[in-house]
Formats: structure tokens, sequence, C-alpha cells
């Protein structure tokens, strides 16, 4: 609408001041300008202009302000008698707003920004205001060129001047007092000069968003650690999503980068993937994406550089915005004819974390990224001799470094000869190598090559134990081996090797060990019978290792005796007794000193402890498992499926977000290790976390992809799941007719297999959506198929559901029937829940039933009863209505457990009765006994709607 007098622009001023800070509140406020001037009346123009620097201060387009405040600044110096009062103080208060941008901004010269400071100064003095707020334009503009010495003269000329109308609040001053502290390097200083905002007791519109972000790093520095905790989740919520505060949210993620919180970073960064477009402001700009790359550096440098961060990977977004980084830091150096802003960002880049992990809150430890550690560097281990030595303690040991000591032994002996105890040693060591990627035909070669090598060496203990482990990987090589004649033999040399002095404990333990990998091998192959006898052979030779271990005081090798027991447990089903030796191998393996070998058997008891249903024990176990594989990554322990059961986790907690930032970490992962199948999984994993999360645009394309990715790797079966997945979530985001789609195809492929249960419950949700999108006659048809199975299955609670809907679309369709319809499908829900009852009802108990059975059918029963009311009100037919409510509340009334649904029932039965019969009295009769009994109870929010419904069937006032 075009603006033509002065009260359609008064209008237009207060309509746009009612809308969402941006760009559009912004090019409404110019257009309002543009008509305030053709109008002719300087005090509306005034209005106008204010107005425009408001929206350019809090939609972040700060370096446009200085257009509109020069207009003003002229209006007043032309004419001054049309500036209200308020208009006269904001026309001072907003030098401050104007010099700040330009600050921001590396295409204005120094001499400019400091010529408004002074201009500023003179009007100031001029009205006789205080000198204070032109100290806190020094101060600023010193701390922005790193002017330590300048910055430290205006702080005490600051606090030394006393306070007026024009000073910024108490809370602002406070913040930028203490940032002067923190250029000074006294962190102590500054965090008591924030004490009164960050405790609350001063507030504004931008605080203590701002000093919450400033404070975290100083506060990790002074190991507040608990503190910085708190700050961060307070400040990030405050904060959130807020393009003025752009600057804080870079803060929020250099503190997840240097913490060990990358993940969590990766979540704030993609939650605040719209700054990139909407922050235009160079300063601004300029730190927010100093944060991002700080965070982004971190995940490149760890091997996470594939991590998708909303619609880019971690590597690729570091590359496009570097360039920009480095290049708004010289701009802002040009200008200024320093390098403090380029010091200050390379500061930030180069900085190492401040803490290996600062747990955030349940679930959030496990978003730490592992970062690599170098565990062995075998620095001035140059000479063969000693770094021989050194290879050998570490692989006696079971050190995950032996690898590289051994790797590096190789490279000095190249070309020369050496004696046969050290060939076989690296022959031994290649043969691990083998074996660790399954290639089981070189690991037997190379055993037997390390065996003839011991034996010239004249090693005849180390022969035996190479010569076990060959026939292992023979057996493994060769299903029909028989190793068990070798393997005889060298234990019977072990032992007397042993006896001798002429072999090592480990020589003969190393043989038990074999001994029971073999035996736990062919039982986990068996079939038939022979698994009985296996089984016990299993257990003996297992037994034989553990009794070696304690005889020879070698716990780990004791723990690994347990952890075959519980594998052994864990094939026969015996949660129990898996539970109870992985508890003792990882006593054993703590024993022996030996953490790297913990994190499998941590994250296999974490699920046996979530399956108990205690998560913080689960959740402990994994971050356990996660912080100890970080430690040691030559042990190369999979962390995917790890941060994909955290993420699981998270979503029974309720923690959507957290849960999203696990499995990312978990793709990532899958990703880089080239597990194609288990990130299709992770694919589908995340979607599902999206979803529950609410982000359903993002959990359906990534649902999509997952499906598409599981079907090119014929994953059987796989997305069947992820199409109901895919289902429920574009039925969340209204897309019915492609939720109805997903759920037929999850249906077609679960009627394949053996799940009937998965099959009828795809197709009741395939019913259900169909009729959403009005398709009456195909959703019929699907219940129709889904009623005959569920009749089939004996599924009777899924029947009365079922029986419930189709009461509802019986009166949808617009069939005249359809109240008939819809009672007779109460009738069915109500007989199928007498199915339900007799089903759960044990042998032999009177049919009154226990007690908490006949709670729970009175009020599934109530529940029919008032769906068949809601049936029937939707087709206009009150009286039946109402008769239905009155036995389903009958029902609800038994049990002060079924208040929440008794309340429903009794809303809608008062409405009925007051607004459909014009039975007000007794409507409000009704509702003032249940009022009374859920004030009784204390549930002040179900009576509240009661009440108020009630009011409305008052009698009007004479």
């Amino acid at each position: 609408m075009a603006l033509t007098d002065a009260d359609q622009i008064r209008a237009a001023l207060a309509e746009n001041g009612a809308r969402p800070q941006g760009r559009s509140r912004s090019a409404r406020a110019e257009e309002i300008v543009a008509a305030a001037e053709a109008a002719g009346d300087p005090g509306l123009l005034v209005d106008a202009l204010e107005h425009l620097i408001n929206a350019y201060e809090y939609g972040a387009e700060h370096t446009k302000m200085p257009v509109p405040f020069t207009r003003v600044l002229y209006l007043l110096d032309t004419q001054p008698d049309c500036f209200s009062p308020r208009q006269l103080h904001n026309a001072f208060w907003y030098f401050k707003w104007v010099i700040n941008p330009l600050m921001e901004s590396p295409d204005v010269p120094l001499p400019a920004i400091t010529g408004w400071v002074r201009e500023m100064e003179r009007r100031y003095r001029a009205a006789g205001f205080s000198m204070r707020t032109v100290a806190h334009q020094n101060l600023k503009l010193a701390q922005h060129i790193g002017d330590v010495a300048q910055a430290e003269a205006s702080r005490l000329a600051m606090v030394s001047l006393p306070r007026d109308s024009k000073s910024d609040c108490a809370a602002c001053e406070a913040r930028e007092l203490g940032q002067a502290l923190i250029l000074a390097g006294q962190d102590r200083e500054a965090l008591a000069a924030w004490a009164p905002v960050l405790t609350g007791r001063l507030r504004c519109l931008e605080e203590p968003h701002v000093t919450l972000a400033a404070s975290l790093l100083p506060l990790l520095r002074t190991g507040e650690t608990d503190e910085a905790r708190s700050n961060h989740v307070r400040g990030y919520h405050l904060a959130r999503g807020n393009a003025n505060l752009a600057q804080t949210l870079g803060l929020h993620l250099e503190f997840c980068a240097l913490t060990g919180n990358e993940g969590r970073g990766v979540e704030i960064l993609a939650e605040s993937w719209h700054l990139f477009t909407a922050v235009a402001d160079p300063g601004p700009r300029l730190d927010f994406l100093t944060g991002a790359a700080v965070l982004l550096q971190r995940l490149t440098a760890s091997g996470h550089g594939s991590i998708t961060v909303h619609s880019a990977t971690a590597d690729s977004l570091l590359g496009q915005i570097m360039p920009e980084v480095t290049g708004l830091a010289a701009r802002f150096d040009a200008r200024n004819g320093t390098t403090w802003v380029g010091d200050e960002v390379n500061r930030r880049l180069r900085q190492p974390p401040l803490l290996g992990h600062l747990n955030l809150g349940m679930g959030a430890a496990a978003l730490a990224v592992p970062m690599p550690v170098v565990e062995d560097t075998h620095e001035g281990l140059d000479d063969l001799d000693s770094l021989v030595r050194h290879a050998r303690e570490l692989g006696k040991a079971g050190h995950p470094g032996a690898r590289q000591a051994w790797e590096r032994v190789k490279v000095l002996v190249a070309g020369t000869d050496i004696d046969d105890a050290l060939a076989g040693e690296l022959v031994e060591d290649q043969a691990f190598a083998l074996c660790d990627r399954a290639n089981w035909q070189g690991a037997l070669s190379s055993l037997r090559d390390a065996a003839a090598h011991f034996r010239a060496a004249g090693l005849p203990g180390r022969e035996a134990a190479a010569a076990a482990r060959a026939e292992w990987a023979a057996a493994e090589y060769d299903p029909g081996y028989q190793p068990w004649p070798g393997l005889d033999t060298q234990l019977a040399n072990a032992e007397r090797l042993l006896a001798a002095g002429q072999a090592d404990p480990r020589d003969l333990l190393t043989v038990r060990q074999v001994r029971a990998l073999v035996a736990a091998s062919a039982w986990r192959n068996a079939a038939g019978a022979a698994r009985e006898e296996l089984a016990e052979q299993c257990s003996a030779e297992t037994a034989g290792l553990i009794a070696d271990a304690r005889a020879h005081h070698v716990p780990a090798r004791e723990g690994m005796g347990e952890a075959l027991l519980a594998a052994s447990a864990a094939q026969a089903g015996d949660e129990d007794g898996e539970t109870t030796h992985l508890q003792a191998a990882l006593r054993l393996f703590g024993q022996a000193d030996r953490p790297w070998m913990t994190p499998p058997f941590k994250a296999r008891l974490a699920e046996l402890t979530l399956y108990r249903g205690d998560r913080a024990a689960a959740t402990s176990l994994l971050e356990d498992a996660i912080a100890t594989a970080t430690a040691w990554p030559a042990a190369e322990f999979a962390l995917g499926p790890v941060y994909l059961l955290l993420a699981h986790i998270c979503r029974l907690n309720g923690q959507p977000d957290l849960a999203v930032s696990n499995t990312r970490i978990g793709l990532s992962l899958f990703s880089k290790a080239g597990d194609a199948l288990g990130a299709a999984r992770a694919r589908a994993d995340l979607g599902l976390a999206l979803g529950v999360s609410g982000r359903l645009d993002e959990a359906a394309t990534m649902l999509t992809d997952a499906i598409a990715q599981l079907d090119e790797l014929s994953a059987d079966g796989a997305t069947a799941s992820v199409r109901v997945t895919l289902g429920q979530v574009l039925r969340e985001s209204g897309d019915h007719r492609g939720a109805a789609t997903q759920f037929a195809l999850a249906a077609d492929a679960y009627g394949a297999g053996d799940d009937q249960a998965a099959y009828l419950s795809a197709t009741a949700e395939a019913a259900l959506s169909l009729a959403d999108s009005g398709m009456w006659d195909e959703s019929t048809r699907a219940y129709q198929q889904a009623v005959t199975l569920a009749t089939t299955l004996g599924q009777w609670q899924r029947l009365v559901i079922m029986h419930r809907q189709l009461a509802q679309i019986s009166v949808r369709d617009g069939q005249a029937d359809g109240p008939g319809r819809a009672v007779s499908h109460i009738q069915d829900a109500l007989a199928a829940g007498e199915q339900a009852y007799a089903a759960a009802t044990p042998a032999g108990t009177a049919q009154a039933g226990p007690v908490s059975l006949d709670r729970e059918v009175a009020r599934e029963r109530g529940i029919t009863c008032h769906e068949a009311a809601r049936a029937l009100s939707h087709a206009e037919c009150y009286e039946q209505a109402l008769a239905w409510l009155e036995r389903g509340i009958a029902d609800l009334t038994t049990d002060d457990a079924h208040i929440d649904h008794l309340t429903h029932a009794t809303y809608l039965a008062a409405s009925i009765q007051g607004s459909k019969l014009g039975q007000t009295e007794q409507a409000q009769q009704r509702l003032q006994g249940v009022i009374e009994r859920c004030t009784q109870l204390g549930r002040k929010d179900c009576a509240a709607p009661l009440a108020r419904l009630a009011a409305e069937f008052e009698p009007a006032a004479p």
C-alpha cells in the first residue's frame, strides 16, 4: 500500500516495528523513510530515520547506519525545534551505534572513525553530557587496533567519570571493561569485572549473552571448568540463531573445538548456517568465521574432514571460508596500520586444545571427536639395537605401538644381514598384520617361516608359540584342516620347555590362548549334535588358559580368558554370564595396565547394561570406551557403532540434538573406514535422529539417501524399517500420500519375510496415511487387510486401535451410513479389547482378573467409548455421542490414574451438552464434579480447561 499521508506512515512504522528483525524489516523501513521525506513533516522524518537506524542495528546491517544518522544530525542542526525530547535523546545515543560499525568495516579509513569520535565529544561537551561515554568509545577503538596502553588509559578514564543518561547500560559497560582486562592478559580481573553480569545482577537486551561467551576461555584458563560448562550451556541457549550475536556464536564454536566437544560444535554450526549469508558486516563476520575455522581445523586435523556440517563437509567448508578469513584480517590491518587483527586471528587458529574433554552433560561427553595421539614416536632410537630392544618391550607388553616400532626396525635393516631371532620376530609381526586383515593363507606362510627362524636361533619356546599360531591360521584358512594334533604337540612342547627353563611363560600362554581361540571358533561354526561336545571343549581350553595365567601371575592373559568366556556366554544367550565375565576381563586388564585392550569390551558391556535399562551406566561405559580408544588409536578400535549406540541412548533420554551429533560422528567414522553398508545404516539412523529433533526436511533427505544406498548394497530387508521411519517423517511434515507410499513399500517388503508383526504394523500405518490423504477406498481396503492379519496373529490391542481409527474414518468419508459403520467398529474395538483382556488374564485366574489388569481394561474401554463419541459428534449425532461418553466416563471414573483421559472425555461431554443440546446447567454440574476431583489430586493443569469451559456456560450478567 502506498504511503501518502502522516497517519499511514505512522501506522506503517508501528506495523514494521512488530516484524522480525532482518532484511525485510530494513527494506520496509527504507520505504517508510522515503515516504516520510515526501510528506514534508520533519518530526515524522526523524521518527522514520530513527526507525531505520534501529532496523539496521538489530538486523546486523550496522555499516548502513551512518547514512540515516548523518541525515538526523543535519535535521538537528537545521531544524532543532522539530525534535521531541525522545528524539533528541536518541540523536545523541545513536553516536555509539554509528561509530561501532565504522570500526567493523575495513573500508572506512581510521581518520574518519576518529573524526566521528571527536564530533561526538564536541556535541556531548556542548550539550553538557559526561565524557564517560566518549572514553568508552576510545576504549573500543584502542581494543580494535590492539593498542594495550591506550586501552588501559581509556579504561581508567572511563571508570573515573560519572555515568549519565548517555552512558551505555551498566551491563554493557561491564563487558567492555572486562574485555580491556583480557587484552592486558588479566583473566581473573576480567572475570571479577564481569561478575555482576555473569551472576544475572546486571542485564540488558544483549547481556548476559555476550559476556557469557566472552568468559568461556578465560574460565578454562583459570581452571574454573564447571563455570565454563555452565556459561556455555546458558549462553548458547540465549544467543542461538541471533544474527546480531554472530561474534558470540563464533566464541561458542571455538569453545567446543578447544574442549573436546567438536561434535557439539558441528551441531551449533549447522544450526547457525544462516549466518553465513545473514551476517554481512565485516567485523562480526570475521569473528564468526574465525570461530568456525577453529572448529573446522580441529575436525580436519583429526581425520574427520568428511563429517557433514549442514550441506557441506568440514574440509570443503574450511577451504571455502579460510580465504575470506585471511582476506578480511588483511583488510583490517591495512586500514589500521597494524598487524593486530591478523595476529589475533592467527593466535585463535593456532591455539591448542585447553582440555582433552569437558563433559557438557549426559551424553555430551560422547560428542568429542577422537583426536589422533602419537603413542610412540621412537624418538632418539635411531640405532638398531636400541630400537629392537624397544620393539621387543612393546611386543611383550602387548602395546599397540609395537607394530610401528617393528616397521621402523624393518626400515633400518633393509638390505642387511640379520640374525634368525630378529628375522623371526619381523616375520611374526608381518603375520600379525596379515591376521588382522584375515589373510589367513599369508599369515600361515609367515608363521611357519617365523617358527623356522626361531628354531634356527635356538629359541624353542618361541618356535612352539609360532607353530601353534600357524595351526590356528591353517584352521581358519581351511575349515577341513585338523589342527588339534599339532596343537597337542605344541602344548606338550611348551610345558616341557618351560619346566626345563628353555621357554618363557609367555610362550606357554600363547599356546594356551591359541587353543582356546581354535576351540571357540569350532564351536561357533558347528551345527547339530557336535555343538554340545565342542562347547565343553571350548570351556575346558579357556579354563586351562585362565589357570596357567593365574599360576604365572599374568592378568592380561587371564583377562583374555575371561573375554573368551564372555563370548561363549553370548553365543549361549547367557547375558548374565556374559556381563560377569566382561566385568572380570576389564578388571584384569586394569590390573595389567593395558587400557588399549578395553574399548571393545566396554562397548559390549554398555550394550548389555542398556538392555537392563541403566542408561546412565551404559553412557559412562561408552564414554570411557571412546576416551580410551582416542588415547590409543593404534589399537584400531572401530568407534562408529559406539557413537550410534550413544545416539540411541540420547533419543531415549529425550536429547534429540545430542542424538544428531553422535550419529553424524558415527556416519563420518563409517565413511572414513570405507564401510559402505555401515555408513548407509548410520545415514538411516541420522535421518531418524533428525526427524525426532523436528528437522523434517533434512530427515527426509537423509532417509531417502539411506534407502537408495541400502538398495544398491542389497542389504536384505534393511530398507523396510527405514521406509517406515521415512513414512513417519513425511506424515509429520504433512505429506500423507508420500507417507502412505513408504508404508506400503515397507509392508510389501515385510510381507515377503517372516516378521508378520512388522508387516501388520506397516500395513496399518499405510491405511492411516491413506485415510489422512482422503483416499477412503484405498484406506478401507488396507485396513481390512490389516484387520484380517491382526486377527490371525492374535494382535488384539492393535485391533482395538485400528477399529477406533476406522470409526473416525467412517464419519469422514462422506457416506450416509457413516455413523452406523462407526458404531460397528467401536463394537468391534470393544470386543477386541475383551479378547486382549482374556489373553492377558493368567490361566486359572478369576474372571475379574488382577486389580492392575482390571484398571487397564477399564481405561482402554473408556478410551474406546470416547473415540466412539468423537466420531459420532463429528457426524452431528450428539445424543448418541453423549450416550457413549456416559459409558466411557463411568469406566474412567474408577481410578484416579485415569484423570487425564477423564478430563478429555468430560470436556467433550460438557461441550456437547452445553453447546449442542442446550443443557448448560447439566454441563456445568458435570464439569464442577470433575474440577473438584482434579483440584483434590493437585492437577490444576487438568482442571483449568474445564473451568474455562464452565465459565462459558455461566448465564450472562443482567
